[in-house]
């Protein structure tokens, strides 16, 4: 087991051979294609984080309301109006993270483009060989 772990390496040149590939990226692609990726993550974190307070803030207070009800009436329609506001919200939520992900889908499409013509513009200049050498 040990032979063939120290054979894949010195074959590949690393522990991580699924990782060659990305030698070929320049590195500001890379640093980029990071920056959307920390960014759209802290958004989904940020409205999640947004969500979550503005809907135990609204439930604790239809739980105050519920306690306050009479009749039955009076408690289904609290309740009622308690859906209505939740899938209200929900809805908005799924909206938000939407354009979110329509966000970073356009911030990685625009690293893909860039390194995609670094690739070939590296290729016209005679430094091709070196990309697909590090990418083999």
């Amino acid at each position: 087991m040990a032979n063939q772990s120290q054979s894949s390496y010195t074959e590949s040149g690393t522990f991580f051979p699924w990782l060659n590939p990305i030698k070929a990226v320049p590195r500001e692609t890379l640093t980029r294609a990071r920056e959307v990726w920390l960014e759209s993550t802290r958004a989904w974190q940020d409205e999640m984080t947004r969500f979550a307070a503005q809907r135990l803030l609204k439930d604790s207070e239809a739980s105050r309301d519920f306690l306050g009800c009479t009749n039955w009436s009076e408690a289904a329609k609290l309740h009622q109006t308690w859906m209505a506001s939740a899938a209200h919200d929900y809805g908005e939520l799924m909206g938000r993270l939407g354009q979110t992900t329509v966000k970073f889908g356009s911030g990685m499409a625009a690293c893909s483009r860039a390194a995609a013509e670094e690739a070939g513009e590296a290729t016209r200049s005679g430094k091709g060989e070196a990309h697909r050498s590090a990418a083999e």
